[in-house]
């Protein structure tokens, strides 16, 4: 484990380094890389920079206590891959560049979740929202998938 770089003396490594730090309430980065575009040969080479923030409007769980996606039944390796999601409704504030390209938002809807484990399903259905209209505090994640037990 790295301690956080303060995020101003961090934004100035990326000018020359690429990287990235995650922090409770923030993303930054930089890599260099490749676009994904046609193939790895054909595609579009370029650096991509990112700091945004985020503000939580709430967890997984209820009364504001994070829980896991599938409570006790996620410690059993039979129901990998593991699924938490981390946040199921928030706004995020930032800018990403693509190759010199600038790309700002504000109060733009956030949802984050992470997979992990060491099988993960032939097939996977996945459906997320978290902009109602006037429902602010509503999200609705689901997920299906094809898979063999073994």
């Amino acid at each position: 484990t790295h301690p956080a770089f303060p995020a101003d003396e961090f934004e100035n490594m990326l000018e020359t380094q690429t990287g990235f730090q995650v922090l409770p309430n923030r993303l930054q980065g930089r890599l260099d890389g490749h676009d994904g575009s046609v193939n790895l040969e054909n595609g579009i080479a370029g650096t991509c920079t990112w700091d945004v923030s985020f503000d939580i409007t709430s967890g997984y769980g209820a009364d504001d206590k994070q829980r896991s996606t599938a409570g006790w039944l996620s410690y059993y390796p039979v129901f990998e891959p593991h699924w938490q999601i981390t946040i199921a409704d928030g706004r995020a504030n930032g800018t990403i560049v693509w190759n010199g390209e600038a790309i700002k938002f504000s109060n733009a809807p956030l949802y984050c979740e992470k997979n992990w484990g060491g099988t993960f399903p032939k097939k996977w259905h996945w459906l997320q929202c978290n902009s109602f209209g006037p429902n602010e505090e509503l999200s609705v994640t689901a997920v299906g998938a094809k898979r063999r037990i073994e």
